[in-house]
């Protein structure tokens, strides 16, 4: 013989036989099993934000990463160029500094074997001006 059981829920939601009784120890594993735990929806639907959370949250770093990898390429090529060129602005300086050496050297040969036209026109006037 079967029993049909009428329950019902009140203000508080616990089930309750017609006569009054509670019966949410004999409906609990019923229930569990035909109306899941909201918490339990809950828990896991923040769980899979969670999880696609932290799944983009790893793209962006990846792409953030390279990204930056790009940018520190870029710029080690450009200070090289840097250095290259400061090092060939040495050089010119160095180059430059050697020239001018050498025609000042030439020209204090010069000054000393042939007198400038200055020299002699100054060396002439005076040698007048004594002689008066």
């Amino acid at each position: 013989m079967i029993v049909t059981l009428v329950l019902q829920r009140d203000e508080n939601r616990d089930m309750h036989d017609p006569g009054g009784h509670l019966c949410n120890a004999a409906v609990s594993l019923v229930e569990q099993a035909i109306y899941p735990d909201e918490d339990q929806c809950n828990i896991d639907e923040m769980e899979f934000m969670l999880e696609k959370l932290l799944k983009d949250q790893q793209e962006m770093t990846e792409d953030f990463n390279l990204h930056l990898v790009f940018l520190c390429k870029e710029l080690n090529g450009r200070l090289e160029t840097l250095d290259t060129r400061v090092r060939m602005l040495y050089t010119q300086a160095s180059q430059i500094e050697e020239a001018m050496k050498k025609q000042k050297a030439l020209f204090q040969r010069k000054s000393i074997v042939q007198p400038t036209l200055i020299d002699t026109v100054h060396h002439v006037f005076k040698t007048l001006f004594h002689l008066r």
